[in-house]
């Protein structure tokens, strides 16, 4: 090629095909031995330096060049110029001419499989280069742009390279050979119906043995390649294998069932029990697989999970069926590819797994299912998708959740298109159970990734709820029906919907808006209630740990009493908890705290029936609250999860714990006060009530210690908030139970503080509580009104009139400032606890009383 292009250079003058053949071909191979696919992983670092050193060499041996800036490779020069005469009679030889004997008869057997895999790896690598040279050196409409795109879509399709060792050595031969027949008859196949088909259809060939000597089947995954690829005219049809629908079938699900159990992942293809396979499958009769064996079982499992995505046909094919057959064969492979969704140990056949059932859920193929009756058939198998997803996704047993949410809502979209195309009797069929019971599922999933730490996942599951309410109009459209019949809080679904579209400023803010919607939910659906449930279940693992942290380190808490959320699973891979881990915690924390007391109100409609009549939560009289439910008392909310949890988070108030106490105690004060459903108002007050008590021992006297001070000051913090907000708190919720007893003890105890600054303010806060209570007082209950006011001036004047038995400490400094605030915020209290009220007091203590009134106004 040289002498025809340069003439004029001499013969033996051949630099340039060294040049050409160590640079572009053998010294990339050294140096990269892995990449090449000469080796199965990569080499120490040690050893690819001595690689890089070893090319340099030949490289220079083929320039005819001697090292002279690299100091540490100088030493070699001799070993350069005793080489550089045989490094030239080499390229000689190579490049010299030469006729073949017969060139007219060229066959293609060298295009092994070792030769593809080269090309496609060459390709994969330099695609971007290749790209940039036809499209800039040359004119891109005629010849660079299209050559280069459908080189770019075969590439896609493909796939990156596997990485094998590249044996020249193996030839292709027919799937009939004896060795494919000994090892199907090993594994007791030879007499299957199904092997016999399976030969049929000439889709396997043997490719050379593995280690052990055992012979490995590689699955032509390229013969199907047309169905995705622009056809050419002499490529088959691939209708003409859609009539072996039923013996793929029977080989995907035989791969599936010994993928599985081979990589020991005990996932039961029978999720549920309407998903349940024929037992046709041919149980494994050889314990131990090598792991060679699983690789090569993982590998037809992922090409056939692909041909699935490629063409759903070549599975739904079941011409001259009976309806209730077909229907059966779909549930099978459906259900076979949905165990493969959440197989953590093959992320690979996951994700195909996942396109493909997209693909088998688009309307035309839905129609596939069963020709026969595609409503029903949809109802019962695609109900079955979502209520196994769903399961795994309560459960949180998948770690990639925020792509399955995106998926799922995928499926969502596929679903309410074939509805739509079937409107008019869209709800045939829907009234089975596993079509109810997926839809709560479903609903519950949405709910409980509202929470999520992930913004992305929190964003999604929001946006799903639009379908859901999609759904619902399409199935109301010709029947019957209201939206509120199938779907009650449809309104503020819409709106959770709606919500996920508005830029938010941040996480807070997001879940400050989530929350704010749900406490507008007004029907307590099986959705919400298992949501709120099983939210409730995860927030009191997630609550051990972090009060008993670090004693309750990830490492050291036992398997079964770890918090198992999927955040989690990704971030403690290594099993070490980071300083930015555990704030995530702290947050996601957070997030199911808000999410339980703004859910929590609608959640008590669905309490467990109780022997004694309970309280009704239904809107009462003015004159109802101040007299009947006046006798109700903490006993009447007998215990349910949501009294049990607010039981709970009340003690938070005072976490002690030495890395979140400051934080959750912020959190708890916050939300409770500001997030609470007004529902749990009147459990709230009585909880509180029951805690105070405590502050007091058996003679009443007050036990004053530094958490009681500060529960105190929490819970002025929450009450004050509570009933300051006044347009989305309803009137009747307050009125439920009385705050008299909590008042008086909060200013019982509170008188008895030493004079600091900190009790100082205390007790302005307090005022300032008493102040907002009586602005609210038409929708508060009193049980004794007159005698409770009378005793709360008593004790305020005290305040005023410096009659309290406090002792200042030493040290306290000038209070003079702060307690002319306490003045002006006791007597604002005091008129207002006033302002109506009678000075008439009790008669035994008549005098001392009136006397005090009086000197107020002197």
């Amino acid at each position: 090629v040289l002498s025809k292009r340069f003439p004029q250079l001499p013969q033996n003058n051949i630099g340039a095909v060294g040049t050409v053949i160590f640079l572009r071909f053998i010294n990339p191979a050294i140096v990269s031995p892995y990449e090449m696919g000469i080796i199965e992983k990569q080499p120490p670092s040690s050893v690819k330096r001595g690689l890089m050193l070893v090319s340099k060499i030949l490289q220079n041996i083929a320039n005819h060049v001697e090292f002279s800036k690299e100091q540490h490779m100088l030493p070699f020069n001799d070993l350069l110029r005793n080489h550089f005469e045989a490094g030239r009679r080499f390229f000689i030889q190579i490049a010299s001419d030469y006729e073949t004997a017969d060139n007219s008869g060229h066959n293609m057997a060298f295009i092994s499989d070792a030769n593809v895999l080269a090309l496609h790896r060459l390709l994969w690598n330099h695609q971007e280069k290749i790209g940039e040279y036809l499209t800039s050196s040359r004119d891109h409409k005629a010849v660079g742009r299209r050559p280069f795109d459908k080189m770019a879509t075969l590439l896609a399709y493909l796939g990156p390279p596997e990485h094998k060792p590249v044996d020249s050595q193996w030839n292709s031969v027919d799937m009939t050979s004896t060795k494919f027949e000994e090892i199907m008859s090993k594994h007791n196949m030879h007499e299957k119906d199904e092997f016999k088909s399976i030969k049929s259809l000439n889709i396997f060939y043997q490719a050379g043995t593995s280690k052990a000597g055992n012979p490995v089947f590689y699955y032509i995954a390229r013969r199907y390649k047309i169905v995705t690829q622009p056809r050419l005219h002499w490529w088959p049809q691939i209708e003409i294998v859609y009539n072996k629908s039923g013996e793929l079938r029977a080989m995907f699900t035989d791969t599936l069932n010994r993928v599985t159990q081979g990589y020991g992942t005990h996932t039961p293809l029978k999720m549920i029990p309407s998903l349940t396979l024929k037992e046709k499958m041919y149980p494994l009769k050889f314990k131990e697989k090598t792991n060679e064996e699983c690789s090569m079982y993982k590998n037809l499992l992922l090409l056939m999970v692909r041909l699935i995505h490629a063409d759903p046909m070549l599975m739904l094919n079941n011409q001259g069926k009976a309806g209730s057959e077909v229907q059966s064969s779909t549930l099978e492979l459906i259900n076979g590819l949905v165990s493969l969704v959440h197989q953590p140990s093959m992320p690979d056949v996951a994700q195909e797994a996942m396109e493909a059932l997209l693909m088998l859920h688009q309307p035309d193929k839905i129609e596939m299912w069963n020709p026969e009756s595609p409503i029903n058939t949809f109802w019962d198998v695609s109900s079955q998708v979502l209520f196994s997803i769903c399961q795994k996704l309560i459960q949180h047993q998948i770690v990639n959740y925020t792509e399955i949410l995106k998926w799922l809502r995928e499926i969502l979209v596929c679903r309410n298109q074939f509805l739509q195309r079937h409107r008019e009797y869209a709800n045939v069929g829907s009234s089975i159970a596993i079509c109810k019971q997926a839809h709560i599922k479903l609903e519950v999933v949405l709910f409980m990734y509202m929470w999520s730490i992930d913004i992305e996942a929190v964003l999604i599951a929001m946006s799903c709820f639009s379908l859901l309410c999609e759904e619902a109009d399409i199935r109301c459209g010709n029947d019957e029906l209201t939206v509120q019949y199938l779907l009650p809080n449809y309104n503020i679904y819409q709106e959770l919907a709606a919500a996920s579209t508005i830029l938010t400023t941040g996480r807070a803010a997001l879940q400050k808006r989530i929350m704010g919607l749900l406490r507008k939910i007004g029907q307590c659906t099986q959705g919400c209630s298992i949501a709120w449930e099983e939210s409730f279940r995860n927030w009191e693992q997630a609550t051990k740990l972090l009060t008993s942290y670090p004693k309750s380190k990830v490492e050291e808490v036992p398997a079964s009493e770890t918090f198992h959320r999927p955040t989690t699973n990704k971030r403690r891979a290594s099993q070490q908890s980071t300083e930015h881990d555990l704030e995530d915690q702290v947050n996601e924390w957070a997030n199911m705290t808000g999410f339980l007391c703004a859910l929590g109100g609608v959640c008590l409609q669905r309490r467990s029936p109780l022997p004694r009549t309970h309280l009704s939560l239904s809107t009462p009289s003015l004159e109802l609250r101040k007299s009947s439910m006046l006798s109700t008392s903490s006993q009447d909310v007998q215990y349910c999860p949501v009294t049990n949890f607010v039981g709970q988070i009340l003690p938070l108030l005072v976490c002690s714990n030495e890395k979140f106490g400051a934080q959750i105690q912020k959190h708890v004060k916050e939300l409770v006060g500001h997030e609470m459903s007004p529902a749990l108002y009147p459990i709230l007050f009585d909880q509180i009530k029951a805690i105070l008590d405590k502050f007091f021992d058996h003679q009443g006297q007050v036990i004053v210690t530094d958490a009681n001070t500060q529960f105190i000051e929490h819970v002025i913090f929450i009450m004050k908030n509570v009933l300051e907000v006044k347009l989305e708190t309803p009137v009747e919720y307050l009125g439920i139970t009385s705050i008299e007893g909590m008042m008086l003890a909060i200013v019982r105890y509170v008188r008895h503080l030493d004079t600091t600054v900190l009790a100082l303010h205390t007790k302005t806060k307090v005022c300032q509580l008493v102040e907002v209570m009586m602005q609210r007082r038409d929708d508060l209950a009193f049980r004794q009104e007159m005698k409770f006011r009378n005793k709360m001036v008593e004790y305020l004047t005290d305040w005023v009139m410096g009659n309290s038995h406090q002792i200042a400490p030493p040290g306290s400094g000038d209070l003079t400032g702060i307690t002319r605030d306490l003045d002006q915020a006791c007597m604002v209290a005091v008129g207002a606890l006033l302002r109506g009220l009678p000075l008439q007091p009790e008669e035994s203590d008549r005098g001392d009383l009136m006397e005090a009134k009086s000197q107020l106004f002197q």
